[in-house]
């Protein structure tokens, strides 16, 4: 993605079910860790590939996750969200049916409909 790219909207990804990797340059608004589409710098999670590992940290600074961000990810068991995370959109867990295991700090202050 190019770095003039500043703004990712909530679906953007939502049926790119094979997509592993997102290349950025250096100076993106945009970072992509294990998986994860997070801004730059690390406020939100914009999407999270169905290719990730089953078991994932999210980085400290996240305040929101957009909706439908983690939607229909087969291979996730086990989240730790970070402390300081504020909202999670809805639905951005609906489909994770292996998800057995979450951690959601007490920051969270508002969770969306059908978030899990």
């Amino acid at each position: 993605m190019p770095a003039s790219l500043t703004k990712i909207g909530e679906y953007a990804f939502s049926n790119c079910n094979m997509l592993s990797q997102i290349i950025l340059t250096e100076d993106a608004h945009f970072r992509f860790v294990d998986g994860i589409l997070y801004d730059n710098p690390v406020t939100k999670i914009v999407w999270v590939s169905q290719q990730t590992p089953d078991e994932l940290m999210v980085l400290p600074g996240v305040q929101e996750i957009y909706e439908y961000a983690f939607s229909n990810n087969g291979n996730l068991t086990k989240l730790t969200l970070s402390e300081g995370l504020s909202k999670i959109g809805s639905n951005a867990f609906s489909g994770c049916w292996n998800l057995t295991q979450a951690t959601i700090p007490g920051t969270v202050m508002d969770m969306g409909d059908g978030t899990f």
